[in-house]
């Protein structure tokens, strides 16, 4: 009887000392900017790292809002480092935390203008889904922000 209670103290303790690991999520931020004037642009740009860039993480869980749990600030080469619990995260601009979605997992993008000149901004992360930690760290995460604008009436 003695062994089942002293059982039944030590499950909660050994089972949170498990679950509390933290494991690390590291990776670069990067940045395109492109301008097209008129005619199709025929060059290939490539983003480059981008310093200070400050994002949010959130934790996903299935069916509900997104929930704030760490915030990141890219180095001075684009690199950022973090340690998290086991979960499902994404990455959002302090801009969303007011306006979070359910399974939202990056920064809301934004287009404007029109026929005449149109600017977009929208972020890809490698893989393309959110990031799932389970018992291992996850390294080389590439998040990318890309912005364009374009002239339809320009030469």
């Amino acid at each position: 009887m003695i062994k089942l209670i002293i059982l039944a103290l030590l499950i909660p303790v050994l089972g949170n000392s498990q679950s509390s690991k933290k494991y690390e999520l590291s990776g670069e931020i990067h940045y395109l900017s492109t301008y097209q004037g008129g005619v199709d642009d025929p060059n290939e740009y490539l983003p480059s790292p981008k310093a200070n860039v400050e994002l949010y993480i959130v934790e996903l869980i299935d069916g509900k809002i997104p929930k704030k749990v760490e915030r990141i600030v890219s180095d001075k080469a684009g690199i950022f480092s973090v340690k998290l619990l086991p979960g499902k995260y994404g990455f959002v601009l302090k801009e969303d935390l007011d306006s979070l979605i359910t399974d939202q997992f990056l920064p809301k993008g934004w287009s404007k203008g029109g026929m005449m000149e149109s600017s977009s901004s929208y972020w890809v992360i490698s893989g393309n889904e959110p990031i799932v930690i389970v018992e291992s760290d996850k390294k080389n995460i590439v998040i990318t922000n890309y912005e364009r604008s374009v002239c339809n009436l320009c030469p």
